[in-house]
């Protein structure tokens, strides 16, 4: 009885190991819900490059190396995500040593996010549906999220500062102008100025004719760019704002007699500007009549009060209103 009892256990382990063995090697179970559906691939990035583009990641033990080879962002074996300068100490980190963390992935939603081999989201530049196609680490050791516009929309804040400020009427490379510091035009009538409450301001003879609207960012400084990107950095060393020029040869940026502030490449070529430029005094070339109604009247008016005024005698009661007798 009992040689029976192990005859039949037997067969019956036999057909259960077959049954195993024909159904194949066993899947791996899928990733937590954490994941997200927007993170990519890990898709191959080059040894040697300064980027990622959006659906691409960094594995643990790559790193993203500056042009030039002045600084260096690493995701260690250890988890953590680290600038480097190429000789001293680092710059700044995501803290996640002994977190377990393996990949870095710039998702198609447009965050940058940092996870564990389980899927398991760490750490993230909280910058999902702000548009980031692109990561890149650059040769003034800011590490800066883009656009594909060319639109900073986060930043390690680790820009190396310049030690060179602007002066007379331009801006050159790896210059900048602090909180407090303006340049001005050759005639002294304009001035462009990087203002106490973080924001960059262009002003004419009667005012203020355009900015960067970032009041409240806090004390900053504007410069432009070894790569020709003219950039605004708020108190905390992030981006506020920028001319969206990187990668374009932007290698001047000046404050010009008629008032408009120009970026241009070395050869002169006009890449950006405020569009302020000051359009030729009408002198009294226009009286209430020539207008149709008094919206077409204001819209003369204000192109050309803010540069000289009530040229023309159309706001006879002096409070910004023009031509109140038409409708």
């Amino acid at each position: 009885m009992r040689t029976a009892r192990r005859a039949t256990a037997v067969v019956l382990l036999s057909a259960l190991m077959g049954a195993v063995l024909a159904a194949g090697p066993a899947t791996a179970s899928p990733p937590p819900a954490d994941l997200g559906a927007g993170q990519p691939g890990i898709l191959a990035v080059a040894a040697g490059t300064d980027r990622i583009s959006a659906g691409q990641a960094l594995t643990a033990g790559q790193q993203l190396i500056a042009a030039g080879g002045a600084f260096r962002l690493a995701l260690q074996s250890d988890g953590n995500l680290v600038l480097y300068p190429r000789n001293g100490a680092a710059l700044w980190s995501t803290r996640s040593a002994g977190s377990g963390s393996t990949s870095l992935a710039l998702q198609n939603d447009g965050n940058l996010v940092l996870y564990t081999a389980t899927g398991r989201a760490v750490w993230s530049a909280g910058t999902a549906g702000k548009g980031s196609t692109s990561l890149q680490v650059q040769s003034d050791g800011n590490v800066v999220l883009y656009t594909s516009a060319g639109r900073a929309v986060w930043a390690t804040g680790t820009a190396a500062r310049p030690t060179n400020t602007a002066s007379g009427s331009s801006i050159l490379p790896g210059q900048q102008l602090a909180a407090g510091q303006s340049i001005t035009s050759p005639d002294g009538q304009n001035r462009f100025s990087v203002q106490a409450d973080g924001n960059a301001v262009v002003y004419g003879p009667s005012g203020a004719l355009w900015s960067s609207r970032t009041a409240g960012t806090g004390s900053g400084r504007l410069t432009l760019q070894t790569d020709g990107n003219l950039v605004l950095y708020g108190a905390g060393g992030t981006a506020a704002w920028s001319s969206a020029t990187n990668g374009r040869g932007g290698a001047r940026a000046t404050i010009q007699d008629d008032g408009n502030f120009v970026l241009t490449t070395a050869a002169g070529t006009p890449i950006w500007s405020t569009g302020t430029g000051r359009p030729a005094n009408p002198g009294n070339s226009k009286n209430c009549s020539d207008f149709a109604t008094r919206a077409e009247a204001q819209a003369w008016f204000d192109r050309y009060y803010r540069y000289y005024g009530d040229v023309a005698g159309l706001d006879a009661d002096h409070d910004g209103i023009a031509c109140e007798e038409l409708r």
